[in-house]
């Protein structure tokens, strides 16, 4: 009997398509061709506390990307942080350079790749 992981590839694109595929347990993550993984990961918590670990909330890249607009809100929707740099990173505070609480933070990242818009929506949790 074959042991096999399921791996679930979510992301939302202008369709809304949910993509599955099977792996047997002896192929790692490392093994899988790009074109199967997740093309953008992004990390559901950080800590910017200065210790050197997930001190940024930034995207994982598993393609090239042309473009993105990133938003990052707070509970009452008011912005925390945006950009449009493919190679972002936030580190928790604002543009004045004051910490925002230990809190969960809504996203929406919309992202380019061969000239196509994708869009991924979710929270990220900030922990110092």
């Amino acid at each position: 009997m074959s042991k096999y992981v399921i791996l679930l590839l979510a992301f939302v694109l202008t369709n809304a398509a949910v993509q599955a595929q099977l792996l047997p347990l002896s192929q790692s993550k490392d093994t899988v061709p790009p074109y199967q993984q997740e093309p953008v990961y992004i990390m559901p918590t950080f800590t910017p506390n200065g210790d050197g670990y997930n001190d940024v909330w930034k995207p994982i890249y598993h393609t090239i990307i042309d473009s993105v607009k990133v938003l990052v809100v707070d509970k009452l929707g008011d912005t925390s942080f945006y950009s449009t740099k493919v190679d972002f990173s936030w580190n928790g505070s604002n543009a004045e350079g004051r910490w925002y609480m230990n809190a969960f933070y809504t996203y929406t990242f919309r992202f380019k790749v061969n000239n196509e818009w994708y869009e991924k929506r979710g929270t990220v949790k900030l922990l110092r």
